[in-house]
């Protein structure tokens, strides 16, 4: 079963020829995508693959303090997220955001114009941020469960999609 909104993976021409109808069904899955991209940015921020790792190896049972102080992690509060794509999705993750205490830095996109009210901040200073949610409307990835999440300094990245596994990890190695 695949679960996305979007029609870009179904051969249009072969449902237009064989008459089965198709059709993009917009909005429903803003809940769970937003609410995976948050997933995401908390187990970035408190590096839950390492974590796991350290903890499978037995590292938290050797520990004398049992603990982990080896990983550090970092809480979302205070921390910035810039959202590029000011959608449903991006409204609803910067909307959850905002509960876990996060500074949010809604994107303008260059070319486009909004109202003088519309508090969009330059792309340049949002892509600056502690993390980074993309969740663009209007382009292919629109409607089909994409949100990827970056951290400020480049070296992570999280794809929320439903229905996928985590995928995280260092840039440099992706």
């Amino acid at each position: 079963c695949q679960t996305a909104t979007g029609v870009d993976h179904i051969l249009l021409a072969a449902a237009r020829e064989h008459h089965v109808g198709v059709a993009r069904v917009p909005r429903y899955s803003t809940e769970s995508v937003a609410e995976k991209a948050l997933l995401f940015l908390l187990a970035l921020s408190h590096r839950l693959r390492e974590t796991d790792r350290a903890v499978a190896a037995g590292g938290w049972c050797r520990s004398p303090d049992f603990a982990l102080l080896q990983l550090p992690y970092s809480e979302l509060a205070g921390k910035t997220l810039g959202v590029v794509g000011y959608g449903a999705i991006g409204r609803r993750v910067a909307r959850i955001a905002r509960s876990f205490g996060m500074q949010v830095r809604v994107a303008g996109i260059p070319g486009r114009r909004y109202r003088p009210n519309a508090g969009r901040i330059p792309l340049n200073r949002v892509l600056k941020s502690d993390f980074v949610t993309l969740a663009p409307s209007g382009s292919p990835s629109a409607g089909t469960g994409f949100a990827p999440t970056v951290s400020g300094d480049g070296r992570y990245v999280a794809f929320a999609s439903l229905g996928s596994d985590l995928v995280a990890g260092d840039t440099n190695g992706v």
